[in-house]
């Protein structure tokens, strides 16, 4: 039967204090603002999901981002007799729990967020409240993931608890998410956790500068690569056991996967995860359209094939987090715009026809797609330089020659801010 243990040993505290069974399920069964960990794993909430997952139902689950689901993991397959039992010997408190509940980071991904997070007074004040009602749990759990949504060694809060934490089960590792920067500079203050369960994530989605300080938000590569030898130090000193990398695949990074994981294996990663971009946080739907390069109707797609068909993203250190897996395909609207100026350009509307008539057409004829009447609007009433930019053909081949797609996207951006205003 297709189920999922999560339900019966992990939970997942996000940013708010709000409670779920993992980072892929939606349902919220609990707040720790308002409950202990003890009510909230006992609640209403999570005895219907449980009850759903001995059915063989993945209630609220997102099969479509979850790695178990799209990489059809044998985990997933539970005998009834196996869930039954699960569910029979429920433990007081979960076994597993993930520290997710800070976003504050000292990068600024644009796969992630749009500018650096700000905390304001409420928010830290919320981060010591769910704190303190965690802290007591900690020490009775068998593993503890930690940050994924932010940075763990920019979150005070986490990693302060972590020095106070000595665990009480002899089998306890860590999953330690970061982006790696951080880390060799912070190491000091959670080096009692050493053993050789931990794993260490690190997503820098680039080792090519331009593209790093693009998609970090700043130029800290070198602190980066300092970071990246001490833990490959740690590995071979045994203080941890596994070293895991991430790419978040997009249109400014896809042409470098080949390189990113032969500098991966330099630093003796154990997993090397090419994960598509999924819509996160704040993530405009358009947005997600122009970075998605898996969409087939992207104008890279057909480019991202051809990348993935080096021999070494057959490499059995590389983990498919859904990146050979075909996507539905999605209109992209930049390419729709185009061929409807084009339409209209070469209409019968004349000059004196005035802009409104134009308006009015455009939005009859593209109505199902409010994103592309506005562009197709921009195209008529503003700045032409930005027209140019973003339909110059010649400048956009040669952007793609180089590799340097994400110059393409600096347009884009200023036509959001414009119709912001």
């Amino acid at each position: 039967m297709k189920s999922c243990k999560k339900c019966f040993e992990y939970a997942y505290v996000f940013v708010g204090g709000d409670v779920r069974f993992c980072p892929w399920n939606g349902i919220v069964i609990g707040n720790l603002k308002r409950n202990t960990l003890e009510e909230i794993w006992h609640s209403a909430e999570a005895e219907k999901v449980r009850k759903a997952f001995v059915r063989g139902e993945l209630l609220g689950c997102n099969e479509q981002y979850c790695p178990d689901c799209i990489n059809e993991s044998t985990t997933l397959d539970i005998d009834e007799e196996d869930l039954r039992r699960l569910y029979t010997d429920l433990p007081e408190i979960p076994s597993q729990i993930s520290l997710a509940y800070d976003e504050r980071c000292n990068h600024a991904c644009p796969s992630c967020r749009h500018e650096f997070f700000c905390a304001s007074k409420e928010y830290l004040e919320d981060l010591e409240i769910i704190t303190q009602n965690i802290e007591p749990y900690i020490g009775r759990v068998k593993h503890i993931a930690t940050n994924g949504i932010g940075d763990l060694f920019v979150s005070h809060e986490i990693l302060n608890m972590l020095s106070r934490f000595r665990p009480s089960d002899p089998e306890f590792y860590m999953f330690i998410e970061t982006n790696g920067v951080l880390f060799k500079n912070n190491w000091e203050k959670i080096k009692h956790l050493a053993n050789k369960r931990n794993i260490v994530s690190i997503t820098p989605n680039s080792f090519d500068r331009e593209t790093y300080k693009y998609l970090a938000g700043r130029d800290d590569l070198e602190k980066f690569e300092e970071s990246m030898a001490f833990i490959t130090k740690l590995k071979h000193e045994g203080a941890i056991g596994r070293i895991r990398i991430i790419m978040v695949i997009q249109d400014s990074n896809f042409r470098q996967i080949p390189q990113f994981i032969k500098k991966c294996i330099e630093y003796d990663a154990d997993d090397i995860v090419l994960r598509p971009i999924f819509k996160w946080f704040g993530m405009q739907e358009d947005e997600l359209l122009y970075k998605n390069v898996l969409n087939p109707c992207h104008p890279y797609y057909q480019e991202y094939l051809e990348v993935i068909q080096d021999p070494i993203c057959q490499d059995p250190r590389v983990y498919n987090w859904g990146f050979d897996v075909e996507q539905e395909a999605i209109p992209f609207p930049t390419l729709e715009m185009k061929r409807k100026y084009e339409e209209l350009k070469n209409s019968d509307i004349s000059e004196k026809s005035g802009i409104n008539e134009l308006k009015d057409k455009i939005n009859c004829q593209t109505s199902e797609n409010y994103n592309i009447q506005k562009q197709l609007i921009y195209q008529m009433e503003v700045n032409a330089e930005l027209q140019k930019q973003l339909f110059n053909e010649i400048q956009i081949k040669e952007a793609m020659k180089n590799g340097y797609s994400w110059k393409l996207t600096a347009p884009l951006r200023k036509i959001r801010r414009i119709f912001k205003k």
